[in-house]
């Protein structure tokens, strides 16, 4: 009974680190290959709100997983998410063009694997992993669906992979505060609150 008075939200699941790592492994491939495809081919995507909100399901859910730790319910640091759900499949530019390579031929969509190309969808990626891995791991507020994708749509609409590394106010800040018009309730992110809650 104490440690469900510890959840600050109830969406929080309470199991332990392994299983949270467990989760990761089982789920990494999916979450990589997904955002890479997405962040290069953009609404061009087959199914692009489908896979996107897929995608964001995932995390969402892994978002929830929480450990009792000792200073009270905790969660995994920010780079071992990032560890866990893209370094084994996209921690190189070599690994996102293998990924886009693989999934060019199914989806029918062709992608131009320039140099340029490439580096800007690799500094979008980075951005984005660290945007997701701050939702991910924190233990002050918690992240839905809809926020995971405006997150998404927001890097993507940077057109030159000159998005700046994101900035928070305080160690309890969720959404980057350096960053213009980062409204999380619009676009993408007003469509998948309405799907996601039944409205």
């Amino acid at each position: 009974m104490g440690r469900k008075r510890e959840i600050q939200h109830v969406e929080q699941i309470i199991t332990n680190k392994t299983v949270i790592i467990d989760y990761m492994r089982s789920d990494c491939r999916a979450v990589a290959y997904n955002t890479v495809l997405l962040l290069a081919f953009g609404k061009e995507t087959p199914d692009y709100e489908l896979r996107l909100f897929a995608l964001c399901s995932d995390l969402y859910y892994l978002s929830r997983l929480v450990f009792a730790g000792k200073p009270g319910i905790s969660k995994l640091g920010s780079e071992r998410y990032i560890k866990g759900l893209f370094e084994p499949h996209a921690e190189t530019k070599d690994e996102i063009r293998s990924i886009l390579e693989y999934w060019s031929r199914p989806s029918g969509v062709s992608f131009e694997l320039s140099s340029k190309s490439l580096d800007v969808l690799f500094i979008k990626l980075t951005i984005l992993e660290k945007i997701w891995a701050r939702f991910l791991s924190s233990r002050y507020e918690q992240a839905y669906i809809e926020e995971f994708a405006y997150a998404f749509e927001y890097v993507l609409s940077d057109t030159d992979g000159k998005i700046a590394e994101p900035e928070y106010e305080n160690e309890f800040s969720l959404f980057p505060s350096n960053y213009e018009n980062f409204d999380y309730t619009e676009g993408i992110a007003e469509l998948f609150l309405t799907v996601s809650k039944g409205y």
